[in-house]
């Protein structure tokens, strides 16, 4: 079984690509009635896709994937450590809207995330320790 370290550091962990957005609405008088400043990550593989989105001065993202359940999917484990190392809160879209991530996937992320950090530690003299 492949640890978390490994599932991170493999290509599969990192996004096929980070997209910055901005919209903009106005009015028909020009004054602005909303202004969304985002970026989208895309991660994929063996044809399945995941979705995150995170708006510029917010320490959330939003992840949903409409072609895989997250709790069974290598890839979804790999994208949502890599999304946790970044951002304080990730939420997935359920049947209701977007919710937190289910306390047992929550808790591999955590776990994922605690032995990806322990594996960057360096030394003093630029070595891993």
């Amino acid at each position: 079984m492949t640890g978390p370290v490994d599932i991170v550091e493999s290509i599969n962990g990192v996004p096929v690509s980070i997209t910055h957005g901005l919209d903009v609405g106005t009015s028909p008088n020009g004054d602005i009635e909303y202004h969304y400043n985002f970026l989208d990550y895309v991660f994929g593989a063996d044809e399945q896709t995941i979705f995150a989105r995170s708006y510029l001065g917010d320490d959330r993202a939003d992840v949903r994937s409409y072609t895989r359940d997250l709790d069974t999917w290598p890839l979804a484990l790999r994208a949502l450590i890599y999304l946790q190392l970044r951002y304080r809160e990730l939420t997935v879209l359920m049947t209701n809207g977007y919710e937190p991530l289910p306390k047992a996937l929550a808790k591999r992320v955590e776990e994922g995330v605690a032995q990806f950090l322990a594996a960057s530690v360096i030394d003093s003299g630029g070595r891993p320790a």
